[in-house]
């Protein structure tokens, strides 16, 4: 976790050192490497785990956003596809419980992309509301019991996509729920 924030701290840096020829402007516009009309599509591994017990499926995250300028500020809007899943047990008197967890969790984005005059960088907040189906089973001896329940998903991040080349790059992302805390690896451009 500790290199990931490091990481983020970087990004941020590098954005920050730039800083003496920005504009206010930028606010309007999109940065250098995302242009109106572009298909942003990140693909990664999350960190943290929203959820109990230890990790059975790191969360794998899909997002796909479309760049529409609204009200002729840089946004972008789209959606996310995540897959967790979480194992634990407990001992209760003489027997244990063993609980499994999957998470899906699926809904839209919205992002506010920031332009700091670097040319491979995009940094962004964005906000999901969406939804997590959750299939749980537990077991204890003689028993066993299934179930599938339904979550309201909310999440807000920052995050930072850098290009290495005109459209692969790599992202990071740092925040609340959505159904990671943190999250890093491919981005693509179209």
């Amino acid at each position: 976790m500790k290199k990931i924030i490091g990481c983020a701290a970087i990004m941020f840096c590098l954005a920050g050192a730039s800083a003496s020829a920005w504009d206010a402007s930028y606010l309007l516009t999109y940065p250098k490497p995302i242009e109106k009309g572009n298909w942003l599509l990140d693909l990664g591994i999350g960190f943290g785990l929203p959820g109990e017990g230890s990790l059975l499926i790191p969360p794998i995250m899909l997002t796909v956003e479309y760049a529409l300028p609204i009200a002729d500020l840089p946004f972008s809007v789209g959606g996310l596809v995540g897959l967790s899943g979480s194992h634990w047990k407990s001992w209760q008197g003489s027997y244990d419980h063993e609980y499994t967890a999957i998470y899906l969790s699926f809904g839209g984005r919205i992002a506010y992309h920031f332009n700091w005059g670097v040319d491979k960088l995009d940094t962004y907040v964005t906000t999901t509301l969406g939804w997590t189906i959750g299939f749980r089973s537990w077991e204890w001896p003689g028993h066993k019991n299934n179930d599938i329940w339904g979550a309201f998903l909310f999440g807000t991040h920052i995050g930072a996509r850098y290009y290495f080349i005109p459209n692969v790059g790599a992202f990071i992302e740092l925040g609340g729920w959505s159904p990671h805390y943190a999250a890093l690896g491919v981005a693509f451009r179209f």
